[in-house]
């Protein structure tokens, strides 16, 4: 089976970015999703949608799976501007943008999209038939709305 893109949760075309109409408001989006279908190495699965402007403050990924695993945390423009390869074996893992349970600091803190995107979560190995929920969170503000947000 070929690799496939598959739109979820928040990433769905019926659900909208979300941006606040006014200055110094957050957006938290949480989504938690349980993998049903079958999975190829490098499905794609789009979670949540981010709106052009917006920074990105924080994510973080919980999965419980009883299959081992490797993954990213991404978008369309990078794949693993988030977390970077990560393995998970038949236990409970969880990683954060700011750094993960090992120490090893990630990457992303700050971007700022040009357009609207997705978050993605990427499965890069997998067995089709994985058993695995997972619960990924983003903390953003829309640059602009704030007044007070300078990236150095």
């Amino acid at each position: 089976m070929s690799a496939s893109t598959h739109a979820v949760g928040r990433a769905t075309a019926a659900f909208q970015a979300m941006g606040p109409t006014n200055g110094g408001n957050a957006i938290a989006q949480i989504v938690h999703h349980s993998v049903t279908a079958d999975l190829s190495a490098n499905d794609v699965i789009q979670v949540i949608k981010i709106p052009i402007d917006a920074v990105i403050l924080d994510l973080k990924i919980t999965l419980d799976s009883t299959d081992a695993f490797t993954y990213t945390v991404g978008d369309g423009g990078d794949p693993d501007r988030y977390i970077k390869s990560s393995s998970v074996s038949a236990s409970q893992t969880s990683k954060e943008l700011w750094g993960d349970l090992s120490g090893t600091l990630q990457t992303g803190l700050g971007h700022k999209y040009t357009a609207e995107d997705t978050i993605d979560v990427t499965f890069t190995a997998v067995t089709a038939t994985v058993a695995l929920d997972f619960t990924i969170s983003v903390l953003y503000i829309v640059d602009g709305q704030t007044g007070g947000i300078t990236l150095s």
